[in-house]
């Protein structure tokens, strides 16, 4: 029988016609829940970005701390670091499935399907499997990114350090290599920024280097500023331009050295640079964060102290871009100054409460300063002495170091050459006040000016307050 019979015809035309017929029955069938799903999808899709919104609307005041800690690392806010992490997960993950599993339904349901929980058939049992499990892996789920990695210790030890400037003074080189166990960041000072945003002054030393990589210390680089010999002192970031050369100048250096980031100094803004100040480090705060590197800022204390030194920093601002603050808690008294201890306790204590105010305890770092002044009575320069030289000129000339109990620091008075000298200065005791303060406080940690200046006894106070004893 050929091929073309009208009996071929009509079984083909009878299969073709009773599909097409059974599709729409299908198609009728399956609308009503088409529908609803479809409802019931946008409603869920309405629900959770109502939820995001709300959490985003919540979560704004503190995004940008939250942002920053994840990107460098400080192992801050670990509640949100999961939690915030499983809603967002988990709603998009939800919004997907439900789609996968209204997509399985409509084109492999094998019978009529009711939009009915427990599940009972077929497509509705694999579809419900498919979405627990993925419920299930979400809210198991914790994001991980990585980061810089943090110390691990009760607190962080910072060890500014300063190439060998001559005289009595010394390089830090000998300290970071001997007690490298005990610190965690070295921040020196090797860069200096000029009035249109160049550095004028580089001092990074390979060996300081290679000596704080291979003991697995972060290397922050301390940046200061050149007194400019007219002008505002702040007008290398006055402007928008001036802030963008200012800040490509140091992420260059950033690129090509591999440091982990800039500890910012700049001294004698005045209140007039405080918006200068703050919105370039807004603008280095992004650029570092983008490269997974650490923003430090060294700010003056406000309590007692006048307002050309404190009045470019404005804490809370700061607190927002910054991921460590160093709060300078010395130089009360200094070259400029009559004699006087260089960081009572008092005074210490008031200016860590008062900067609590506006900065997190995380994120504070107390800084203290391991050197004293040896003031003169006639027309002789003040001299900046480090700590263990300050002793070493005491023990040199059989002087008795005595405290003021008030201050908590030692002094002592001396006469050479018919000319009075008062010394004040810290020792390891007054050193210890100022730990006792960072574990009071839950502070960040404490930062030392500088290494190799300290009395030998600070670093067996260090170890045996972080338990490496």
């Amino acid at each position: 029988m050929p091929r073309g019979s009208e009996r071929q015809k009509g079984w083909w035309h009878n299969l073709f016609y009773r599909t097409l017929a059974m599709e729409e029955r299908w198609q009728e069938r399956l609308a009503p829940y088409r529908r609803a799903l479809t409802a019931a999808m946008r409603r869920l899709h309405h629900r959770i970005q109502a939820g995001d919104d709300a959490l985003n609307t919540w979560m704004r005041p503190h995004r940008q701390r939250v942002g920053r800690a994840y990107r460098h690392g400080l192992k801050r806010y670990p509640y949100w670091d999961v939690t915030w992490g499983r809603f967002r997960v988990v709603g998009t993950l939800l919004w997907a499935h439900v789609g996968t599993f209204r997509n399985f339904v409509v084109r492999h349901g094998s019978r009529r399907l009711r939009p009915s929980w427990p599940p009972k058939k077929g497509a509705d049992w694999v579809g419900a499997s498919l979405l627990l499990g993925i419920l299930w892996v979400g809210a198991h789920l914790t994001v991980h990114i990585p980061t810089v990695p943090s110390p691990a210790r009760e607190w962080e030890v910072i060890g500014y350090y300063e190439n060998d400037p001559g005289g009595i003074y010394g390089s830090s080189l000998p300290t970071l290599q001997a007690k490298s166990a005990l610190i965690d960041t070295v921040s020196p000072f090797w860069y200096v920024v000029g009035d249109a945003g160049e550095i004028v002054l580089a001092r990074h030393d390979p060996e300081a280097m290679h000596t704080a990589r291979t003991a697995g210390l972060r290397v922050i680089p301390l940046v200061s500023n050149a007194l400019p010999k007219e002008g505002p002192y702040h007008q290398f970031i006055a402007t928008p331009e001036q802030r963008a050369r200012t800040s490509e100048n140091l992420l260059a250096l950033v690129d090509e050295r591999g440091y982990d980031g800039f500890n910012v100094y700049f001294p004698w803004l005045g209140p007039e640079g405080q918006a200068s100040l703050t919105a370039f480090l807004e603008l280095l705060s992004s650029e570092l964060g983008a490269r997974r590197r650490i923003l430090g800022v060294s700010v003056y204390p406000r309590e007692e102290s006048p307002e050309s030194l404190h009045g470019a920093f404005d804490y809370e601002a700061l607190a927002g871009w910054a991921d460590y603050i160093v709060l300078m808690a010395y130089d009360l008294h200094w070259e400029q100054t009559e004699p006087g201890p260089t960081a009572p306790l008092h005074w210490v204590e008031k200016n860590v409460t008062s900067a609590l105010v506006d900065i997190p305890s995380e994120q504070l770092v107390l800084g203290t300063g391991l050197f004293g002044y040896d003031w003169a009575t006639a027309d002789i320069p003040t001299q900046y002495l480090p700590a263990h030289g300050a002793q070493a000129r005491a023990a040199r000339l059989g002087i008795t170091i005595q405290r003021d109990p008030e201050a908590g620091q030692p002094h002592y008075t001396y006469r050479t050459a018919g000319i009075q000298h008062q010394v004040w200065f810290e020792d390891s005791t007054s050193f210890n006040q100022k730990m006792e303060l960072v574990s009071r406080y839950d502070l960040r940690g404490l930062a030392l000016w500088r290494l190799g200046f300290e009395p030998p006894e600070v670093w067996e106070l260090i170890a045996h307050r972080l338990g490496e004893r």
